[in-house]
């Protein structure tokens, strides 16, 4: 098993290892998983699909984190790739790449990944692969195939499906390398902003910048719809009316 240094935090899962927020997808997904037979994990490590993504993808995407951490060196990025559910039906593997944020408010995610994973390997082995937020997020921002809504979707691993994640593997990365840069899900995360004042709201959603942004250079269409995404619909308009107003007012 790949050990790097500021590995993820792990947690048994059937005897195999995984990333918390990973864990808690696969749990829901599996709730219905039955125990069998453990089977030790050199034996799903050397399945030729294992073999082959190990030789093949798990290179670049040690170079992808190689190439992060260089990039964003106050952020921790977290390399993976192991056996998972040995002890149950599921016979996986997963590779993977997570990116941790320095973040202490509970409601915001902290982490963002890039995870590859093959299930059933001990009978029809199925393959997927996802760009996915961790908790309380679970936003997917990119997924193979794409569209793909539940487990009951993944491809058969065929060596044509195989060739197709390769080729949207770039496009995966992308949309990793993108959710690193931006450090937030696409949507606003779904809290409770009953109490907060406008600028708590503003801060805890992580959109001061955007906000301040907006307004310096008063755009009041864009600071309309930054107000929408915390919870200030019905009041959106009259506020950025009133910041415009007098801008100096309000350090604009």
């Amino acid at each position: 098993m790949l050990r790097e240094e500021g590995k993820p935090h792990r947690v048994k899962m059937g005897g195999g290892l995984l990333p918390s927020w990973r864990q808690s997808r696969r749990n829901a997904n599996n709730a219905r998983i039955t125990c069998c037979p453990h089977r030790p994990f050199t034996i799903l490590r050397m399945h030729p699909l294992v073999e082959q993504i190990e030789r093949l993808l798990l290179p670049q995407m040690r170079g992808v984190a190689s190439e992060m951490r260089n990039i964003y060196s106050n952020l921790q990025f977290n390399l993976w790739n192991a056996p998972e559910g040995t002890l149950t039906e599921w016979q996986g593997y997963s590779l993977g790449i997570e990116c941790v944020f320095p973040r202490d408010a509970e409601k915001l995610s902290n982490n963002v990944s890039l995870g590859i994973d093959l299930c059933h390997l001990t009978s029809v082995p199925k393959l997927a692969a996802d760009v996915v937020w961790g908790h309380p997020s679970g936003d997917v921002e990119a997924s193979f195939p794409e569209g793909r809504a539940s487990m009951h979707q993944w491809p058969e691993a065929t060596p044509e499906t195989f060739e197709e994640l390769r080729k949207a593997l770039p496009k995966l990365i992308q949309a990793f390398e993108n959710a690193v840069q931006r450090a937030r899900p696409l949507s606003p995360p779904k809290v409770d902003f009953t109490g907060m004042t406008t600028n708590e709201r503003l801060s805890f959603a992580g959109l001061i910048a955007e906000w301040d942004a907006a307004a310096h250079s008063r755009d009041r269409e864009r600071m309309v719809a930054i107000l929408c995404r915390v919870g200030l619909g019905s009041q959106a308009d009259h506020i950025a009316g009133t910041v415009l107003a007098n801008p100096k007012r309000f350090g604009f």
